[in-house]
C-alpha cells in the first residue's frame, strides 16, 4: 500500500459481455461517483477507490439493487 492509501481496482462486467443494465448503471453512477472510468464502449466499468475492496463494491452494488 501506498502512502495515500489503498486502491482497489473493480472491474464490473454485464454477464457474457452483455452491456450493463441501465438500472445497474444507475446504482454504480450513483455509490461509485467520481470514481468510475466506462471500458469496452459501455460493457464494464472500472472502480477506482480508496477505501473498498472489489469484493465490497460487488457487495454495495449487490445490497443497493436488492433494496
Amino acid at each position: 500500500p501506498s502512502a495515500e492509501g489503498p486502491t482497489a481496482i473493480c472491474l464490473v462486467g454485464g454477464h457474457g459481455g452483455e452491456p450493463l443494465s441501465a438500472e445497474f448503471v444507475n446504482v454504480l453512477m450513483r455509490l461509485f461517483n467520481g470514481k468510475l472510468r466506462w471500458l469496452a464502449e459501455g460493457r464494464a466499468a472500472e472502480i477506482v477507490t480508496e477505501t473498498m475492496t472489489p469484493r465490497t463494491a460487488r457487495d454495495l452494488v449487490a445490497r443497493d439493487l436488492e433494496a
